[in-house]
């Protein structure tokens, strides 16, 4: 019997459970645990996605919008090979890979384990792809534990085998203002998760503190645009700002283009602050803007306890 299916098999008693619908996804969780909160789904730059944790495991599910990520059938088996490269590149050892149903579904069920440096753990994860819809949905369930020892393991693993579709429904979801309603408002930004906002390392050893004022203007694709640093009072604290706007978004509405908002400029200023003493936060003063308008990004480094 294959290593996941053996894995399933395994019952795991004593939890009240409730089938709960994420309509952001299109999807739902069957045999969801009652005493858990109900997965709050999150905006990306490239669609929505949740994230469950349970104990020493996690759950994920993130659904592409862009329709040319679901372009090769995940039946295909160059697609399959691909997938597995991509994992190896990555440092993942195969312990197997099949194709199974979820929801009814064709998926590409690949399990890996990793070391995590510096510690040596192995890392273990089941990673599915499901085309739904014309969309690429991938589910993972993920923990340190070996599977076969880890109840946590098989809870979320059970999740992700249990998981159905419906039709996508982002009603609920947050709509822009209009831009003609609030002229020259700075719509709300989704950073890519693959590039987050941190607090740049040689800054850290430096123990570099300040603001960096940044101008762009916003596209009608919601992408910032004619970036440029206006003032920074390191340069070292700058690093990584630029990368952060590219490869994030901005969620503009509508009528964006048609209001001429698109060549408006705007600004942020970035205050990166560092906790005085191991074990406290930065302070919340509130540092005056440099740059006039410029709506401020507050950037904390909390120093460990060592």
């Amino acid at each position: 019997m294959r290593y996941l299916i053996a894995l399933l098999l395994i019952w795991i008693p004593g939890v009240n459970a409730a089938d709960v619908a994420i309509p952001e996804l299109g999807v739902v969780l069957n045999g969801y645990p009652e005493e858990q909160a109900r997965p709050r789904p999150v905006e990306g730059v490239d669609g929505f996605s949740i994230e469950v944790r349970l104990g020493n495991a996690v759950f994920n599910i993130h659904r592409f919008d862009d329709p040319s990520r679901a372009a090769i059938p995940v039946t295909n088996k160059s697609y399959q090979k691909g997938e597995s490269r991509e994992a190896e590149k990555r440092g993942k050892k195969i312990l197997d890979a099949v194709l199974t149903k979820i929801g009814g579904q064709d998926a590409w069920l690949i399990t890996t384990t990793q070391k995590v440096p510096p510690f040596g753990f192995d890392f273990y994860t089941a990673s599915a792809t499901v085309i739904v819809d014309h969309q690429l949905v991938r589910l993972s369930a993920a923990a340190i534990e070996k599977p076969k020892e880890s109840d946590d393991f098989q809870s979320v693993l059970k999740l992700l085998m249990a998981v159905t579709f419906e039709p996508v429904d982002r009603s609920a979801a947050p709509v822009p203002t209009p831009a003609n309603d609030a002229p020259g408002k700075m719509p709300h930004f989704i950073a890519d998760a693959k590039a987050p906002l941190v607090y740049p390392a040689m800054a850290i050893r430096l123990g570099l503190q300040g603001a960096v004022d940044v101008q762009f203007t916003i596209d009608g694709q919601g992408q910032a645009q004619n970036i440029k640093i206006a003032h920074a009072d390191h340069t070292e604290l700058a690093g990584r700002i630029v990368q952060f706007l590219t490869l994030g978004r901005f969620h503009v509405p509508g009528d964006w283009v048609e209001s001429g908002s698109q060549t408006l400029p705007f600004a942020l200023e970035f205050q990166f602050a560092m906790a005085s003493r191991p074990g406290e936060k930065c302070t919340s003063q509130d540092s005056p803007v440099l740059l006039e308008g410029a709506v401020v990004v507050k950037v904390c480094h909390s120093l460990v306890i060592k």
